[in-house]
């Protein structure tokens, strides 16, 4: 959808920035009705107030984890060394 080209050239212009050592933003661009899970047939733009919110929620926190780095006793994000994909 004309949608879905402006979220994923989103994406990619945060990601070319990081590329480009403009940054250290990451972004990934999840469709809920592309992992399978048959709770998320239906999620609106409004997720927070969908009935699967808390669901919505730990798909965001999951990324998080995996993405955002942790911040060091001095309260400096940990900078991660990843592998480009």
């Amino acid at each position: 959808t004309a949608t879905s080209a402006v979220c994923q050239t989103t994406v990619d212009a945060i990601n070319a920035r990081r590329a480009g050592g403009h940054g250290i933003a990451k972004a990934d661009y999840i469709k809920l009705d592309e992992l399978g899970n048959p709770i998320f047939q239906g999620t609106t733009h409004m997720m927070m107030d969908g009935t699967n919110n808390l669901e919505v929620a730990d798909v965001i926190l999951n990324w998080a984890d995996r993405n955002v780095p942790a911040k060091a006793k001095n309260g400096k994000p940990k900078v991660r060394q990843t592998s480009a994909h």
